[in-house]
């Protein structure tokens, strides 16, 4: 499938998961288009499926206001520049009514910056963590569909020290604005004595890795747990093969934000005999796997042959579904963002059928707001309120879920911390 520019008529061929089918009442020559932007260029491409995913199911089942739904995908390079010229395309000359995208905070703000004058939402995946965020998007037509990830750093932190995990903690992160410097503040901030920082600020995205330069400064210090920000499991796998080629100690490798399956990680390494150790890796979560994740698994798997690439896939979907529901509630493609709220969270002001299942049963949302009434939208990245107040997803409890040991898929619950 090309990423760059997917077209997504009303008809696709159905699996036994997905159920799809040819819907003859769409208008063929007046699509909704939604904009995607991600960094495609960086192997992050296949997280963009689960826009494609949502599409699918809703052109299945009477697009939207009757008309189909285009997603088109555009590489925003992981640069303010060229994802305002990616938006700038989209926005007028592909007429989108909505972006979904950018990742981090600069080419974020720079799309946000050009859309909001033209009245596009923009809907940010994990773009909602910084301080000034809510200040500088304060316009509106903002949104982000994660927990801050500030909030998530001092979380891991205060259960670093409040657990006596580590008495010397190191801290890996990708060279982002915003990302790094928030989570060295945050584990300053959090971490009690005797724990002693260490920290390496290195790119550690798949195929851009270089285990002595990055790791090496790690290992130095001697750590018995490093946190580490990475992007997937084959950034993971490499993060993991690194560390036992350049001779690293054994330590618990805790992911922030990542959902991880030891599985995949293994499949990743070039030689999985290489892994000596008890390297663990502990998975931090804002909530458990649920039955529409595994819902959300079972059908990417039918319709992509391969499981979901993590942690945005989900997200995708799930700022897709709500913004297709919206525009099917406001009965418009424009002035929309109230409707957003509506559908994401039930609010009291309509006759209310909440429906806890929404992404697998999206028809069913569907046929809910066309017939008047409030929905409260529940994905597989868990429920996705957004507040009014910030444009964001209200901040959800977060714990630290369980250790998987990458050798031998071993695992062990860690105490459930909620903030």
């Amino acid at each position: 499938m090309n990423f760059r520019r997917c077209l997504l008529m009303g008809c696709i061929v159905g699996s036994a998961v997905l159920n799809l089918s040819c819907e003859e009442a769409l208008q063929p020559d007046d699509p909704v288009r939604i904009g995607v932007l991600f960094q495609t260029s960086a192997a992050f491409g296949p997280h963009t499926r689960g826009a494609v995913h949502a599409a699918l199911i809703v052109n299945s089942h009477g697009g939207v206001l009757g008309r189909r739904v285009e997603i088109l995908v555009r590489d925003d390079g992981g640069r303010p520049d060229t994802a305002r010229d990616a938006a700038a395309d989209l926005i007028e000359n592909e007429g989108v009514v909505a972006l979904i995208g950018p990742l981090t905070w600069p080419t974020y703000f720079s799309v946000y910056d050009y859309a909001s004058q033209r009245g596009i939402p923009v809907i940010g995946i994990d773009a909602g963590g910084w301080d000034r965020w809510s200040q500088d998007t304060a316009g509106g037509g903002a949104f982000s569909p994660r927990p801050g990830n500030e909030r998530i750093y001092r979380v891991a932190a205060r259960h670093v020290s409040t657990e006596g995990l580590c008495a010397r903690a190191a801290l890996l992160s990708i060279p982002m604005e915003g990302t790094s410097s928030a989570l060295l503040v945050a584990f300053e901030e959090e971490l009690q004595a005797p724990t002693e920082l260490v920290y390496s600020n290195g790119m550690v995205p798949a195929n851009i890795f270089d285990a002595e330069e990055i790791l090496g400064p790690v290992r130095d210090a001697n750590p018995d747990c490093v946190f580490a920000n990475a992007g997937n499991d084959a950034a993971w796998a490499q993060l993991v093969e690194g560390w036992a080629e350049i001779g690293g100690p054994p330590v618990t490798f805790y992911s922030l934000r990542t959902r991880l399956e030891a599985s995949r990680i293994l499949q990743e390494l070039r030689d999985p005999a290489i892994v000596t150790g008890n390297i663990e890796v502990a998975q931090l979560s804002n909530e458990p796997e649920s039955a529409e994740w595994n819902w959300f698994v079972r059908s990417q798997t039918a319709l992509f042959g391969e499981p979901p690439p993590q942690p945005w896939t989900s997200d995708f979907f799930d700022a897709t579904a709500v913004t297709l529901l919206a525009i099917e509630s406001a009965g418009s493609t424009s002035n929309f963002e109230d409707a957003l709220y509506r559908v994401a969270r039930f609010d009291g002001g309509a006759p209310s059928v909440e429906v806890p299942k929404a992404a697998s049963d999206i028809p069913s949302a569907l046929s809910f707001i066309r017939s008047g009434k409030d929905i409260d939208y529940r994905g597989p990245s868990g429920s996705f309120d957004l507040n009014p107040e910030t444009g964001r997803m209200d901040d959800a409890p977060i714990s630290f879920m369980e250790v998987v040991d990458i050798r031998t898929g071993e695992r062990r619950v860690l105490h459930i911390e909620r903030d």
